[in-house]
């Protein structure tokens, strides 16, 4: 027997329904996909800054550390300039120990400047490496959102289509 106007449209309808869910299954992973892939290439971008972040506190770093190391220089020839002009040997005794004192107080602050730019430069660094990894991650989420979608659209057709057929065989066999 076959099926009425009514049965057959009825039948179509939930047929046209299951169709338009599996197809916004689809369209949903593919745009959460999108938002993913943008977030991405958002942390991708960010790293890079990071890391050029930290090549350009290296060039200040090392430009200070330089400059500290002049600015000391200056101070140990003002001290011996003031003791020679004082008439004090600076080759010996007391005067010997303060040039000596004031070159180590010297290269202790170029140290510290030293260590100021290797910390900051450490950081940003880190701060690359974790964005890249958020950028994988946001990869690895579009993968997986894409292939819900199509999963999801795959469920919902595959029961979309059971009860397309569950609804025919009732309608068949009452008829």
């Amino acid at each position: 027997m076959g099926l009425g106007i009514g049965e057959a449209l009825a039948l179509g309808v939930m047929g046209a329904g299951t169709a338009v869910s599996a197809a916004g299954s689809i369209k949903q992973g593919n745009q959460q996909a999108a938002q993913a892939r943008y977030q991405a290439a958002m942390a991708q971008n960010n790293a890079a800054i990071a890391r050029q972040n930290a090549q350009d506190v290296v060039t200040a770093g090392k430009a200070e550390e330089q400059r500290q190391r002049i600015a000391n220089s200056q101070q140990l020839g003002e001290l011996r300039a003031g003791m020679g002009a004082s008439g004090v040997d600076v080759g010996i005794g007391s005067a010997l120990d303060a040039s000596a004192d004031q070159t180590m107080v010297g290269e202790v602050n170029a140290l510290n400047v030293r260590d100021s730019w290797i910390r900051n430069q450490n950081n940003y660094l880190q701060q690359a490496n974790d964005l890249e990894n958020q950028a994988a991650m946001y990869s690895s989420a579009a993968k997986n959102a894409k292939s819900s979608g199509l999963w999801g659209a795959a469920g919902t057709l595959l029961t979309g289509a059971g009860r397309v057929g569950s609804g025919y065989y009732s309608m068949t066999k009452q008829g």
